[in-house]
């Protein structure tokens, strides 16, 4: 089973450095968000989930209102269940961001307390659980706040951490985090991370030279990981997945 997880960037250009300030600019900044709409392109997105192969996906930095075109063209790559949570809401542009779940296995969405969250910029707050039968397995999918939020991300990763607390069947978490695995260990120790420390954000040309870390994160209980891997598409994030397999029940009898 491969899973994977990718920062879209809400479809929008972060391979080209002036049209990444200028619609991030644009998004904090003005109010008139179909300016925004118009310069997305979520058939990008849907190129590098493809060549991903992965049969579970999660997806964060999604517009409101960029739902129907994600779904009905996951579904033409085999994705039957797709599920959607709330995130942070722009200051000014006032865009609802989400994340999303999207599987070739059925799963169901389940309802969950809301993540601390802050309607302003880089504020992340993303949190989706889905539970999938036929595997027994639970799935969540976050976004983090960033670097500039430290006081609420660090009241995100309590609420994180909590919310995994009696969690002990299998399990993965996958997001961005936006924290280096090293500072994120201490708080979910119990989980093995099998993305490796990938330096995922950012690769946006010049931005890269100066700004470069591993915050994107794959984390599971109870699965052995075969291979991971990472791929660039039109995101300054980079899609990252891992192959899985269940770690075999022993029969104590």
């Amino acid at each position: 089973m491969r899973v994977a997880f990718y920062n879209q960037m809400f479809g929008l250009n972060g391979k080209n450095p002036f049209s990444h300030f200028k619609n991030h600019f644009e998004l904090h900044f003005r109010r008139k968000p179909h300016k925004l709409y118009r310069n997305t392109d979520i058939d990008h997105t849907i190129k590098t989930i493809k060549k991903s192969r992965s049969d579970i996906i999660g997806l964060c930095e999604i517009f409101e209102g960029q739902e129907s075109d994600l779904c009905s063209n996951l579904k033409k790559l085999g994705y039957d269940h797709v599920h959607f949570g709330d995130s942070h809401t722009t200051k000014r542009s006032k865009i609802k961001v989400k994340v999303a779940l999207a599987s070739k296995m059925p799963c169901h969405k389940i309802d969950t307390p809301y993540m601390p969250v802050l309607h302003t910029t880089g504020a992340g707050g993303g949190f989706l659980h889905c539970y999938f039968p036929e595997l027994n397995l639970d799935i969540i999918a976050v976004h983090l706040a960033n670097q500039r939020k430290l006081s609420l991300r660090s009241k995100q990763i309590k609420f994180v951490k909590k919310y995994l607390k009696n969690k002990t069947k299998n399990l993965i978490v996958m997001g961005d985090f936006n924290i280096r695995y090293k500072k994120l260990k201490k708080d979910i120790s119990h989980l093995t991370l099998v993305s490796g420390k990938t330096k995922t954000c950012a690769t946006t040309p010049l931005f890269k030279w100066f700004y470069n870390k591993d915050l994107d994160h794959i984390l599971t209980q109870g699965f052995n990981c075969l291979k991971t891997g990472t791929l660039e598409g039109r995101s300054d994030h980079k899609l990252i997945y891992a192959d899985l397999e269940p770690i075999p029940v022993q029969n104590l009898g």
